[in-house]
């Protein structure tokens, strides 16, 4: 007798190959049975499956069609390897942004692409989760997989995931590799819009607050000052860790304190985990924002991150950089090589998408973030 794990495998199939297009008539129970020469139990289990997992749906007292948006074609998976970098981490505004967006994400009404996002994905640790989502992704359950996290990095690009045929994989790093593309995130057009927008503004004077991991900006952001005859003092470049931005108040009143012979004109803040803190020392200081003193920020779009004076918002759109992930994903799928999408840094103002406000990202990541995990029975892929 044929298994049921057999005939839910080649239904699938076919329905994969086109032999049945989105919208179809399925066959019916009693076609299937002749068919595989089996059971009406082990037929309804199989259909069972290929609905819980999306492929086909059954109208009440009707037949049973094939989904119209198949999960092999609009379902996406966003892996994370460590639920902590997403909801416990000091500084993790960006995943927090990237998790709503995916959360919120809806492609077009012609082709409804779905974000389905996924913790805990660790093949070293092998727990059931992993295992969980290793049998959905070779049961042809998403059209590919997410790593916001790097994946050399977390050790999934060395994973049985990665190895799955058939599976396109991005993640967020600076270039592509044989096996799984990249969206990288331009630094360069961060650093130079900003700059270009405080030059406009005649500022002469720039002090600059990061964090501790980006050092490397530091020579791009001089020479970039000096040519447009900017001056930035070495001990006007302040670092603050993200695990305790609340130092960046003490540091930036202490810049901006009436008592210091010269104060610049323009602050570039380039994580907005500082944002609040550099403000309140702002404040504490005297410095009125944009008469005294002119503020780009880093932001996480479309989370425009708190703030009481009039700062300029300059990032990376979370739904730009899934947009550009399901792009290399479908290009991959098509038969192409994995590529490199670049993704710019873009002002408030040059965002086309509907403004979201903090509140509603927050309660939207707070409402959603739970049921993204595998332990949502729905998601289990048992055939």
């Amino acid at each position: 007798m044929v298994r049921r794990k057999d005939i839910v495998a080649a239904l699938r199939t076919e329905i994969i190959e086109g032999i049945y297009k989105p919208g179809a008539v399925f066959p019916t129970r009693a076609e299937l049975q002749k068919r595989f020469q089996t059971t009406p139990v082990t037929i309804q289990h199989a259909v069972d499956v290929l609905r819980r997992d999306g492929f086909v749906y059954s109208a009440a007292r009707r037949a049973t069609y094939v989904s119209q948006t198949p999960p092999h074609l609009f379902k996406y998976a966003m892996v994370f390897s460590n639920p902590q970098a997403v909801l416990d981490r000091p500084g993790s505004r960006f995943f927090q942004t990237l998790v709503t967006a995916a959360a919120s994400y809806d492609g077009s009404e012609r082709e409804p692409r779905k974000v389905a996002v996924f913790f805990s994905i660790d093949f070293e640790r092998n727990n059931r989760e992993s295992n969980a989502f290793l049998s959905s992704a070779r049961a042809h359950c998403f059209a590919g997989c997410i790593f916001p996290e790097h994946p050399f990095v977390t050790g999934i690009a060395r994973s049985p995931l990665c190895q799955v045929p058939g599976l396109p994989c991005v993640a967020l790093m600076d270039s592509a590799n044989d096996r799984i593309g990249a969206v990288s995130l331009d630094g360069d057009s961060f650093i130079n819009k900003a700059l270009d927008a405080l030059a406009a503004r005649k500022r002469k004077r720039l002090a600059v607050l990061s964090n501790l991991t980006d050092p490397s900006v530091q020579s791009l952001i001089f020479s970039g000052a000096a040519r447009r005859n900017m001056s930035i003092r070495p001990y006007w470049w302040l670092a603050v860790s993200i695990s305790a931005p609340q130092f960046a108040h003490n540091a930036v009143h202490l810049l901006f304190a009436p008592t210091q012979n010269e104060r610049p004109d323009a602050l570039l803040i380039t994580d907005d985990n500082l944002l609040e803190y550099a403000i309140a020392g702002i404040i504490a200081a005297g410095m009125r924002v944009p008469d005294d003193l002119d503020v780009v920020a880093h932001c996480n779009f479309p989370c425009p991150g708190p703030g009481v004076v009039p700062v300029i918002r300059l990032g990376y759109d979370s739904r730009a950089i899934i947009k550009a992930c399901i792009k290399n994903i479908d290009m991959q799928r098509k038969g192409n090589r994995p590529s490199t999408e670049v993704v710019q840094a873009v002002f408030e103002h040059e965002l086309s998408w509907p403004d979201v406000s903090v509140t509603q990202i927050n309660t939207t990541y707070l409402n959603a973030a739970p049921s993204f995990t595998l332990r949502n029975e729905q998601t289990k892929h048992r055939s």
